[in-house]
């Protein structure tokens, strides 16, 4: 079915005159004196880092705009035939966001300075955009237990979370959010449902110079509702420097509230007199962790006020342990003996159901289970867990460690004072040990999730003339995390009933290695009292994902009608059971019976193609190679109608290709109208065809601001 989504939107709260997905900010501004505004004067830009220098003159309003600013501190100076000299220092530009400075000039001598220390731009009176700004102040002061910039998101208004789901921006999905860094998008564009909170680059307080959040976006920012706008620092005149190294000891840390309401070990306690425990030591101890996160950063100049550059690096070394509790088998259960409180009395009584008399042919424990699931269970060493009667707890610590190096540079060339390119390339190797894949015993976890990250964006920044500036953009974003079992290869799985806890890992590898490709351009004409903003974005999503789930045949334990098992007139009969076994417990005896004797209850095994003639193939690893693109354009329009009314017009159109599965091996039957769908076998292929088709996005909007 073909659906073509249409949406229009007219909305005088939408701002239009905002800042496209880069990494730079805006200057807008307007002079005047006590007889009212000033035309023709000279506004020199100049950056506080760089020592670079631009220079517009103010239109018939007195009105100026100075669009893509590099991130950082400026000092603003004005001048005009018959006025002192005004001087604004420490004028703040964020990026994704625009500055407005009103400048008031006092009549007198041009060699006379008036200076005025600026610093940030508290009140946005250009458009009506929502935004926070998370600076460079905030982001190494702020105490972060993990330094992930992100967590900072929860500062600004607007944003929420709780324990039951993700950060959200307005109230909005946080599937819409839209993270860029340096104008190059860094979602997990393959799982999208913890956009807030996840970025898979793992940006890192000290290789983020600021951020910008934003919602109630405007024409030219698109593919999500809120947008995340990150920003590489720079090099500057300078040179700058640092180190550090972060610990986070469990040796100075107190334990949990819950841990420590469980208490201690009593004397009395049967794992104290069993030899198991110690008095006196805590149920549930403290758990273990050495968390080390280290490196440094350093920028300066290659070439005075030409070359800067900027490098870091952070590792990350976080030695961790995960409080896990299972369950296992008491001693004797595994030969066969079932215990339970009888119905008559409510005494426990004893009964190996292995024994002939039950007729069902499991009268000893089968081999396989015995090698690979029974020998690997461990003794019980607490009675949070299981019945007490045939089962119980075992509580341990699972190693839950993390390893990381990320390495960032940036490189900024100002070619001359209108024109200035600039590189960054980021790369992030981890890897980490995974809980919650690995459920079984293993102190150490088999199951691991390497991954290599690597980004890189390009751009080029023009000024022709005193009218127009253009920013380019391009660059890629590369993902390849992999979630790798080292469980040794087996012939089958078994899914064990809940009696106990599986020793082995069943979980089989899958991956994805998911490129992401950005480019967009972005141009500012000034007409006048007329700011003129147009551009487009391209965006290639190229995924490529494996998943070897299902391809070993997996066979579940338990009993059913058509497998041996203990009737429900069995537990009724004093002579098998005497006093006769409660409701409750009979499914433990049946489970326990199918877990001893290797009862297949049910099995199953995941078939799948290689190529779109090659049938279902056994053990073949299931592979989809997905590709998806989007198109955006913007036009806007930001009017000084006066030097206190901005009125903000313009569109944006925007057009998501279909899904298409370029390997072909998604079964999309077209079926002639009037003819029946069957099954012609497992040969039958697919063409190739989208999964979705496109969408379309038309946006309108305009706004007031005074």
């Amino acid at each position: 079915m073909k659906r073509l989504i249409f949406t229009l939107i007219v909305s005088c709260l939408i701002p239009v005159a905002a800042l496209a997905q880069s990494s730079t900010g805006n200057l807008v501004g307007t002079v005047s004196d006590a007889s009212g505004v000033i035309p023709n004067a000279t506004v020199v830009i100049k950056d506080n880092a760089t020592g670079k220098e631009k220079t517009v003159q103010t239109n018939g309003q007195g009105g100026f705009t100075v669009p893509n600013l590099d991130v950082g501190t400026y000092t603003v100076t004005v001048t005009s035939a018959g006025h002192k000299t005004h001087v604004s220092t420490d004028v703040k530009i964020e990026v994704g966001k625009e500055y407005s400075l009103p400048v008031t000039m006092e009549v007198g001598d041009v060699k006379e300075n008036v200076t005025v220390v600026a610093g940030a731009d508290v009140i946005n009176n250009t458009n009506p955009e929502l935004a926070t700004n998370i600076g460079p102040r905030q982001l190494l002061e702020l105490p972060l237990l993990t330094r992930n910039p992100l967590a900072l998101i929860l500062t600004s208004s607007g944003a929420a979370s709780n324990p039951s789901q993700n950060t959200s921006i307005n109230g909005q999905r946080t599937s819409s959010t839209n993270i860029v860094r340096d104008g190059i998008n860094i979602n997990d564009n393959f799982i999208r449902s913890n956009a807030t909170d996840f970025a898979p680059q793992r940006p890192s307080v000290d290789d983020i110079g600021e951020f910008t959040i934003s919602s109630q976006n405007s024409a030219d920012a698109g593919f999500g509702a809120a947008q995340l706008t990150l920003a590489t620092p720079r090099g500057q005149n300078a040179f700058h420097g640092a180190a550090f190294e972060y610990n986070r000891n469990s040796k100075f840390a107190a334990n949990s509230f819950f841990n420590n309401a469980t208490g201690v070990f009593a004397a009395n306690d049967p794992l104290v007199l069993a030899g198991i425990k110690l008095a006196g030591t805590p149920k549930n101890p403290r758990p273990f962790r050495n968390r080390n996160q280290f490196g440094g950063k350093a920028s300066g100049p290659i070439l005075h006020n030409k070359l800067f550059f900027f490098g870091y690096y952070e590792g990350l070394r976080d030695r961790v342990t995960s409080n896990k509790l299972t369950t296992t088998l008491l001693p004797g259960v595994a030969a066969g003996n079932f215990t339970y409180t009888r119905s008559d009395t409510g005494a426990l009584q004893t009964v190996n159901i292995l024994s002939p008399a039950f007729g069902t042919g499991i009268t000893a424990v089968d081999p396989t289970i015995q090698a690979r699931i029974l020998s690997r269970l461990p003794l019980g060493n607490t009675t949070e867990a299981g019945d007490a009667r045939n089962t119980t707890g075992y509580r341990f610590s699972q190693q839950a460690n993390q390893d990381r190096n990320s390495f960032t540079t940036r490189i900024d060339y100002d070619i001359s004072s209108n024109h200035s390119i600039y590189g960054v390339y980021n790369h992030v190797k981890e890897g980490n040990l995974r809980t919650d894949i690995d459920n079984s015993f293993n102190l150490t976890p088999v199951a691991t999730q390497p991954s290599t990250n690597n980004f890189m964006s390009l751009g080029y920044r023009g000024t022709f003339g005193p009218r127009l500036t253009n920013e380019l953009t391009g660059g890629f974003f590369r993902s390849v995390p992999v979630f790798h079992s080292a469980e040794a290869a087996k012939t089958n799985n078994f899914i064990v009933p809940t009696l106990v806890t599986n020793p082995e890992v069943t979980f089989l590898d899958q991956g994805r290695n998911v490129l992401t490709k950005n480019v967009q351009d972005n141009a500012t004409y000034i007409m006048g009292n007329h700011s003129l903003r147009f551009g487009g974005q391209f965006q290639d999503v190229d995924i490529n994902a494996f998943n070897d789930a299902g391809t070993t045949p997996t066979y579940t334990l338990g009993t059913n009608v058509n497998t041996p098992q203990i009737s429900t007139a069995q537990f009724t009969n004093t002579a098998l059971f005497p006093g006769g076994v409660p409701t409750a417990q009979r499914t433990t005896a049946n489970s326990l019976l199918a877990l001893l004797g290797g009862i297949v209850g049910a099995g199953s095994t995941t078939f799948n193609v290689t190529s779109q003639t090659s049938g279902y193939v056994p053990a073949a690893t299931q592979r989809r190679i997905f590709n998806f693109k989007e198109y955006g354009f913007y036009f806007s329009d930001q009017w000084r109608v006066s030097p206190t009314l901005t009125l903000n017009l313009g569109g944006r159109y925007d057009y998501q290709t279909p899904l298409k599965m370029t390997n072909g091996l998604a079964l999309e039957p077209v079926i002639a109208q009037g003819s029946q769908a069957y099954s012609t076998g497992p040969t039958e292929t697919t063409s190739l065809r989208s999964l979705e088709l496109p969408g379309h996005l038309v946006r309108r909007a305009a706004g007031l601001a005074s």
